[in-house]
């Protein structure tokens, strides 16, 4: 599997980065800096607005700034940006799901959840921010290990309170749900906070799909391309991954049940096993598995979901229990509304307070 395009890192920082109408915006201004990453990254590195081109494009110069302000602006550059907030609020899960399939997403969250990791840490306090999160590697398909954040405020500068770290960062994404939970969506002043699994996110789309298909009757996937799940036809065995759809082509490399695999190509004239000849490739045609040992995640329209029993063949994933941030902590009150109750839109904290 080929790793999605990445934009360049951007920082928003110092104020001065950003100055429209004698006001500098640089430490109010990530969500715009994390959007304009997204931009490049979904235009595939064919456009690169700055976050202060952006910030102007919202037309709002006093504070931070909404999803919704910076969907509006990235509409300008002919690019839908879908806003999860209030009753659409996305789940971590679905965050992981968008991810696998190479959509990038600016997420907001609190960076009270960085300040005790330094090596991701980008403020000197709690302040509610937002964050380009562009792929994942590893884990099961809805709980990777890490994940690829830009962080706008992590530019390497030193503080009173130590050193920021300097982005692009793969962070733990035990790290990253935190982040998501800690966001104030009534703003910084009110204690409560989001809570586990729940997430505002803007989300782009997938602009990246292509495949050079190898082998004689190989096909484009469809939908395409197709994301599967790694499913052991024997319980506690890793499935081959192998050069060719057949098992003369040698092995490259084994993946465990719950693990990820997108399809590209697949081929239905390859070796019978199983009573089947079906074949699923990468999008080089250099990595096959066969349909034996794989599945498909239950989907609604062309959503994927996460359930109790996620798939077609209602097999669980192995080893991917969700886990939540550490709630012991009872100086903030855990959200319990529903969505429905939730704020539509929750503005970008000012990091320099910090400074």
């Amino acid at each position: 599997m080929s790793s999605p395009a990445r934009p360049d890192w951007q920082p928003q920082g110092p104020a001065t980065r950003c100055v429209i109408n004698g006001r500098a915006l640089g430490w109010v201004n990530c969500t715009p800096t994390s959007t304009a990453m997204g931009i490049h990254k979904t235009t595939l590195r064919k456009r690169k607005p700055s976050g202060c081109a952006i910030r102007q494009l919202t037309g709002d110069t006093v504070g931070g700034t909404t999803l919704q302000q910076n969907a509006a602006a990235a509409a300008h550059y002919g690019l839908v940006m879908t806003v999860h907030a209030g009753s659409n609020v996305a789940t971590d899960e679905q965050i992981a799901s968008w991810l696998r399939q190479g959509r990038g997403v600016v997420a907001q969250g609190n960076t009270k959840a960085l300040t005790s990791h330094p090596g991701v840490r980008s403020t000197g306090g709690p302040v509610n921010h937002a964050v380009w999160f562009n792929d994942v590697r590893g884990g099961t398909y809805y709980a990777p290990d890490e994940v690829w954040a830009a962080d706008p405020a992590a530019d390497g500068r030193t503080a009173g309170w130590g050193k920021a770290d300097q982005g692009p960062t793969w962070w733990p994404w035990e790290i990253a749900k935190n982040f998501f939970a800690q966001l104030h969506p009534w703003g910084e002043d009110d204690s409560r906070i989001l809570g586990p699994n729940k997430v505002y996110a803007g989300v782009f789309k997938d602009t990246e799909p292509h495949v050079h298909l190898k082998y004689t009757g190989s096909v484009r996937t469809s939908p395409f391309p197709k994301h599967m799940i790694v499913r052991s036809p024997t319980a506690g065995r890793r499935v081959n991954v192998r050069t060719g759809p057949s098992t003369s082509h040698s092995v490259a490399s084994t993946q465990a049940s719950g693990s990820p695999w997108i399809a590209y190509q697949q081929n239905a004239r390859g070796q019978l096993l199983g009573g089947s000849r079906l074949w699923y490739g990468d999008h080089s045609g250099t990595r096959w598995i066969h349909s034996s040992g794989l599945i498909v995640p239950r989907t609604v329209g062309a959503q994927l979901l996460s359930a109790d029993l996620p798939f077609e063949d209602d097999e669980p994933i192995v080893g991917a229990e969700i886990t939540t941030p550490d709630e012991s902590d009872t100086s903030e009150q855990l959200l319990t509304l529903d969505g429905d109750e939730l704020p539509d839109d929750v503005r970008d904290g000012d990091i320099g307070q910090y400074e």
